[in-house]
């Protein structure tokens, strides 16, 4: 099912599914909310807006926990992912989303725009 919002913009469930881990779900609410479950709740709590004129998703990480700044600065090192830029001093992640986008790279982790989110033991099995 396709979570997208009207205009293309990232609103809606990504997921990163269970492998060497169990399967975290990034929720990007109404309002600016971003909620984690089954992983990364540590970062409580975040918020995320979107520019739809530059085609841009921030993602400002809550919690007292570090931001991930190594695999960011690994990401914008070698061009991999739609990773922009990292506001360090506002725990701020800065992504290029479009209506195509199939993905975001966060903390090491792959979250996919169009996977139903299924967190703790059905998702594990």
């Amino acid at each position: 099912m396709d979570k997208r919002d009207a205009g293309g913009g990232p609103a809606g469930a990504w997921f990163n599914p269970p492998a060497e881990f169990p399967g975290i779900c990034m929720t990007l609410a109404p309002g600016g909310e971003l909620r984690f479950a089954g992983g990364f709740t540590f970062y409580h709590p975040s918020r995320w807006s979107y520019d739809s004129a530059r085609s841009e998703l921030r993602i400002e990480l809550g919690g007292t926990i570090a931001s991930p700044a190594e695999s960011a600065n690994y990401q914008l090192e070698h061009h991999q992912g739609n990773l922009l830029r990292v506001e360090a001093a506002k725990r701020a992640l800065v992504y290029r989303v479009t209506a195509s986008t199939e993905s975001i790279q966060l903390g090491g982790f792959v979250f996919y725009r169009n996977l139903a989110c299924e967190t703790g033991k059905a998702a594990q099995r």
